[in-house]
């Protein structure tokens, strides 16, 4: 019990020294190698990830009065990026639940980083469509973030265009859903009164997600656990979805300042998947989004290159893949 605790600490420690989030610095082939991913399974070309945002509910510290308040509790925002292998790409934990909902994404430092064009994102192609990020209501409407259409001014075009984006976009919600599953400390309301400790935590359960779902999907993603659909008929079932009160969406941002950049972004998606990216009996009806998984290892910035049964790279890289590390038994008897 004590190597247990010692390990957990160490990552802990690790976690808070990495700000509260968790990046793949990837390299533009590992941007392209991703939006062929998108492409390949999900039908959406240049896209570099499914992004959403839920509220964890919290226990708030002493004295925090109503800094942590809102929706009726007292929570934390987990903002999270994945790719369409079911797995993080980023994870950002610990914006307190005050934060205006649409404001959630501005005080990332992805964003940070995206806006600045220090993720290494591979250009546009000439006449190409833009790469983009994939996002629901709750975010507003960019040329790097693409979100439905108002569904109150729908034709037959834009309802194809939002059907071929949540469709896409329900990645994040499975990955999210199987990790509140799987993970019973986000499903009750945290009571940890340190908030670092309740940040790392999340992270740490974000971190073991990519590596169950890579290492251990029989037990831990078995059949029915990810969403599916039928290859003929396009008809959907949903995979996990997630079933605790404690953890909720963020709301839909009611930005009207949208650029006309960005609208010209989403109409040039529009127009694809309406002709030379038409998909046979394309359903017109809405689809809910669905849930997913994770991958081999996270990079976190500042971790030892020391560390015993870790295989690190660049001394940043956590890998949870070798066979005699001993860091997957004792982290997945912490939780489950």
């Amino acid at each position: 019990m004590k190597t247990r605790t010692t390990l957990l600490k160490k990552i802990l420690e690790k976690m808070r020294e990495n700000n509260r989030k968790i990046l793949f610095l990837t390299t533009q082939t590992e941007w392209l190698a991703i939006a062929r991913r998108f492409e390949d399974s999900w039908q959406f070309p240049n896209c570099l990830g499914a992004v959403d945002g839920k509220h964890i509910a919290i226990t708030p510290p002493p004295g925090s009065g109503s800094f942590y308040f809102n929706k009726g509790f007292h929570s934390i925002v987990l903002m999270a990026i994945a790719n369409a292998d079911y797995e993080f790409l980023y994870v950002n934990c610990g914006t307190n639940g005050r934060v205006s909902d649409g404001g959630v994404i501005e005080y990332a430092d992805f964003n940070r980083k995206l806006v600045n064009g220090e993720l290494n994102l591979p250009p546009t192609p000439d006449g190409g469509l833009s790469y983009v990020f994939i996002a629901d209501e709750a975010f507003a409407l960019r040329t790097d973030f693409l979100k439905p259409y108002n569904v109150k001014v729908l034709d037959d075009f834009k309802r194809i265009f939002n059907y071929r984006l949540s469709r896409a976009r329900r990645i994040i919600e499975n990955v999210v859903g199987i990790l509140v599953n799987r993970f019973g400390v986000l499903k009750s309301r945290m009571n940890l009164r340190n908030m670092d400790n309740v940040d790392s935590v999340v992270l740490a359960c974000c971190v073991l997600h990519n590596y169950l779902h890579r290492h251990a999907s029989d037990s831990y993603t078995p059949r029915g656990v990810l969403d599916s659909e039928d290859p003929v008929t396009h008809t959907q079932e949903d995979g996990l979805r997630i079933d605790s009160d404690n953890v909720g969406p963020i709301s839909i941002a009611h930005t009207r300042n949208s650029t006309q950049d960005a609208k010209a972004v989403r109409d040039a998606y529009m127009r694809y998947f309406n002709n030379e990216g038409f998909v046979v009996e394309e359903p017109l009806e809405d689809e809910e989004p669905g849930l997913a998984l994770a991958a081999d290892c996270v990079l976190v910035e500042g971790v030892s290159a020391e560390w015993p049964d870790f295989c690190c790279r660049s001394s940043v890289l956590i890998d949870l893949t070798r066979s005699n590390s001993q860091a997957s038994p004792l982290l997945l008897s912490l939780w489950f």
